[in-house]
């Protein structure tokens, strides 16, 4: 095998700022390409560029939407897990009890005394 040839100091800048990307098409889809491009009077690199912006145009909104769903799924199953609720002695819809509230301390204290049933049958009675 021969040694590589000596490229210039510019070309070799060049190369390591513009890295190729090498793509297999179809025939079918070569000769699109080609045919846009001679049409259009782009190269291949300003195609590919302006089909990326395009790209990435359209994907922002479903990324949007898929970030919004996927932080609403994660609160509604949260909710369903971890919220804890009680009746409003008053009109008997639900009262959101938050960790750290005089409320939440209250509901605690009030469960002072319950226990698990295992426990229960192994404490000693008085």
């Amino acid at each position: 095998m021969s040694p590589p040839r000596h490229q210039p100091p510019s070309r070799v800048r060049y190369a390591a700022e513009h890295p190729s990307i090498g793509i297999h098409l179809s025939i079918e889809d070569r000769e699109r390409a080609v045919a846009l491009r001679e049409r259009s009077g782009l190269s291949f690199a300003q195609l590919f560029r302006q089909s990326l912006e395009r790209v990435e145009l359209d994907i922002a909104p479903v990324e949007e939407t898929a970030l919004t769903r996927g932080y609403e799924y994660g609160l509604d199953e949260a909710e369903a897990l971890f919220k804890l609720t009680a009746p409003c002695a008053v009109c008997g819809g639900p009262m959101v009890i938050r960790p750290g509230t005089p409320m939440a301390e209250a509901a605690v204290a009030s469960l002072a005394r319950w226990h698990h049933h295992r426990c229960a049958r192994s404490a000693p009675r008085p």
